[in-house]
């Protein structure tokens, strides 16, 4: 299990609504949004050396003008060793196209 967070100089709900758009049309396949509560739930596919992954992404709202964005990311399942690599990986990939999508 791997989890981050970072600061964003924009309101939550630019920043939630900005990370539905990149989660949809990314490779992570978006399996919950819950408008209420700024959250998503996306998952990675299996592979040869993987089970996949489910990344917990949760926008809160810092004052009006700035966000945090919190990801946690976990193997689907517990003996997944050899995912280490890849959870952190696909949460530094979430921030990037997230990043891009702000400018």
């Amino acid at each position: 299990m791997s989890e981050k967070r970072k600061i964003y100089p924009y309101n939550a709900k630019v920043v939630f609504e900005s990370l539905i758009k990149v989660s949809s049309r990314s490779r992570f396949s978006v399996k919950n949004i819950d408008e209420s509560i700024k959250r998503i739930i996306v998952t990675t596919p299996s592979s040869l050396f993987s089970y996949g992954e489910s990344i917990e992404i949760i926008v809160q709202p810092e004052g009006d003008d700035k966000a945090l964005v919190y990801i946690k990311s976990r193997p689907k399942v517990f003996f997944n060793i050899t995912a280490g690599g890849a959870v952190e990986r696909n949460i530094q990939e979430i921030f990037q196209m997230l990043d891009e999508k702000l400018k």
